[in-house]
């Protein structure tokens, strides 16, 4: 399809030419009958040479000579007179001869003209070349132009960016707070900054060369051990590290740490050495600070017995202090962790101590309890340890605490128990002593009564009819004497005997009721009235008979000591017995004496400290002793808007102590 579409445009051209050939002389020889006829002028030769000219000029040499041919042929059948003689041949070669010149003239324009076309366009296209290599040539001198002129401005801004980072660089080197200087192979000093210009008190023309050497400016101690540091590191091509003390400008020294470096060329030789100086004498001093806080804990804790622990839950890690491996006899080559700390742990306390484990990992804040190591050679430690939990700013967490031995802590308090054991069966006796009388009169009371009713018996057996019934009765008064003697004997006895506490259900009124009794006699004597006031509703106590007897009966002593000085009013003494509002089942003894001087209030209960001439200080100590043995409390106030004062101890009732 293209090829008959080309075919098709070549043609037309083609056709319109020789169409052009076959109409032009047709055309003449139309014009030459028309002038003749009607005007009857003849045309001459040049009109159908014209039209062979034209046909030449428009359609080229083949169409010319096609029409030259048809013009021939009509000026021979239409001109020539008589048709078709051999006279008329000359004139018909010369039109021939005439029409091929102007058809060769014809193609010969046609052949200059489009000559001269081509060298036209030749032209236009050599000028449209030029005109583009002159753009092109302006263009490219331009981007030339623009190019160097770039480039001068690169330089220019290299220039003034290298300039600006030197510049900067030794802003930055000058301002830094470090000593920075360099070195040349040989270890002359070529650079220093303005730090350390500012720092020694020397200018940069008096550090740099051979005029200032390290005497100047290093403490006399260190010149000899940093000369020769220096030196093997020059000799080793080695990074040199030390640290100095250097002279400032005010001639105080000052802990600097040194470090110089070597720089190298691609052979590796050494061209040059950097060096700095870092102010650390803040850290040294913070060093020797930490250094001597730890020694002072050391030996604090070696000297309280006391190591220092730390567990983290999440990753299971442990850390012991020195003290720590001493208490729990472990080397401290081995890692400490909680299996390690079971082994050592008594196989009683064992479950203890994985119950405070499973509280810390359930988040528990604080820790305080009691364990004992069964040590390799069945020794048993007693510890005392003390944890809490501490969170750290990135959310770790840690049980953070303290351990202590108190074995010998633990003994020197069964020494003390005993001690005091001893001195509170002391105490007894002697108080014992001084209510002697009181005792002695307790005991002749039922048996001055079974006396008199022995002897009533006797008188009715002695009768002729002996009245059984008043022997029965009489007998029955003996038996109730007889253990009313036992019991008071039974009283004195237990409070001679030495024995081990025995804490039992008890009654506090009924307490309360047989010391009344037991001092009954001393009260008199003493002139002393006693009231009881106590309450029916008080709930029972648990505790030791004997212990708290004692204690009753020393603060009524004391109160009745303390009205003997009072002469302007009867002595009375006050027994009490309530529930406070915590609960708890409180006994007080109210005197109407001298009351408590305040100076001596606060040492009242110390031991061996006494307000009496002749007292031994011992009484109220104890019974503050066993006062808190019962898990209870023990003071003394000067009573309100009246003289004298109270003493008074509260202790759990059953209720508390129940579980």
């Amino acid at each position: 399809m293209l090829t008959s579409t080309l075919s098709s445009r070549l043609k037309w051209p083609v056709i319109l030419d020789y169409g052009i050939a076959c109409v032009t002389p047709a055309l003449a020889l139309a014009l030459d009958i028309s002038f003749s006829r009607l005007w009857g002028i003849d045309p001459p030769v040049s009109v159908f040479l014209c039209g062979i000219m034209i046909v030449g000029w428009l359609s080229g040499p083949g169409p010319a000579l096609l029409a030259a041919a048809l013009t021939v042929l009509a000026f021979d059948y239409f001109m020539m007179q008589p048709i078709h003689s051999f006279k008329a041949f000359p004139q018909l070669a010369i039109l021939a001869s005439a029409a091929l010149f102007v058809v060769s003239l014809g193609a010969a324009q046609r052949r200059a003209t489009a000559s001269l076309r081509r060298v036209s366009e030749e032209q236009q296209e050599t000028v449209q070349q030029l005109q583009k290599l002159n753009e092109a040539l302006r263009v490219e001198n331009g981007a030339r132009k623009r190019a160097d002129e770039k480039a001068e401005e690169a330089r220019r801004r290299s220039e003034a960016a290298r300039s600006e980072a030197r510049r900067e660089l030794q802003l930055t080197i000058d301002s830094i707070p470090v000593m920075v200087s360099t070195f040349d192979p040989d270890g002359t000093r070529s650079f220093v900054n303005q730090q350390w210009q500012n720092y020694t008190g020397h200018t940069r023309r008096e550090a740099t060369g051979q005029g200032l050497n390290t005497s100047a400016y290093y403490h006399p101690d260190d010149v000899q051990r940093f000369d020769n540091a220096w030196r093997v590191a020059q000799a080793k091509g080695e990074t040199l590290s030390v640290d100095v003390r250097t002279r400032r400008a005010d001639g105080k020294y000052r802990w600097y740490s040194m470090r110089r470096a070597p720089l190298r060329d691609e052979q590796g030789t050494i061209v040059k050495w950097y060096s700095v100086g870092i102010d650390v004498d803040d850290q040294k001093v913070a060093e020797n600070a930490l250094q001597r806080s730890e020694a002072y804990l050391a030996e604090a804790q070696k000297l309280s017995l006391t190591g220092t622990i730390a567990w983290d839950i999440a990753n299971d890690n442990h850390f012991w202090s020195d003290e720590t491996y001493q208490i729990m006899g472990f080397d401290r080559s081995v890692k400490p962790s909680m299996d390690l700390i079971m082994q050592r742990v008594h196989p009683d306390d064992r479950a203890h101590l994985q119950h405070e484990v499973d509280r810390a990992t359930q988040g528990a804040q604080n820790h305080d309890y009691e364990s004992r190591l069964l040590m390799p050679d069945g020794q048993i430690k007693y510890l005392h340890v003390r944890a809490h939990r501490v969170n750290y700013a990135l959310g770790q967490e840690e049980i953070v605490g303290a351990l202590m031995d108190i074995t010998e802590s633990r003994k020197s308090q069964a020494a003390l128990d005993a001690a005091q054991t001893a001195l509170a069966h002391a105490s007894r006796v002697a108080t014992l002593g001084e209510i002697s009388a009181s005792i002695a009169h307790e005991v002749n009371q039922p048996l001055a009564a079974i006396v008199a009713n022995g002897q009533a018996c006797l008188r009715f057996l002695c009768r002729e009819t002996p009245d059984l019934n008043y022997v029965r009765s009489t007998i029955e008064w003996i038996i109730k004497d007889g253990n009313r003697a036992a019991e008071v004997i039974r009283r004195v006895r237990g409070l001679m005997k030495k024995e081990n506490s025995q804490k039992t259900l008890l009654d506090v009124n009924d307490l309360v009721s047989e010391v009344a009794a037991l001092l009954q006699r001393e009260l008199s004597a003493r002139r002393v009235a006693l009231r009881l006031e106590l309450a029916s509703a008080v709930p029972p106590i648990v505790g030791d008979r004997v212990q708290l007897q004692q204690v009753i009966i020393n603060l009524v002593v004391n109160g009745m000591d303390a009205m003997q000085a009072v002469t302007d009013r009867p002595h009375v003494l006050l027994l009490r017995s309530y529930e406070n509002d915590a609960n708890q089942t409180v006994v007080a003894v109210k005197d109407n004496g001298v009351g408590v001087p305040a100076e001596t209030a606060d040492r009242l209960f110390d031991a061996f400290f006494s307000t009496k001439p002749s007292g031994l200080g011992i009484g109220l100590s104890i019974c503050r002793s066993i006062i808190r043995d019962h898990g209870g409390q023990l003071w003394t106030t000067n009573n309100t808007g009246e003289p004298g004062a109270t003493f008074q101890f509260a202790l759990p009732s059953h209720r508390e102590c129940a579980p």
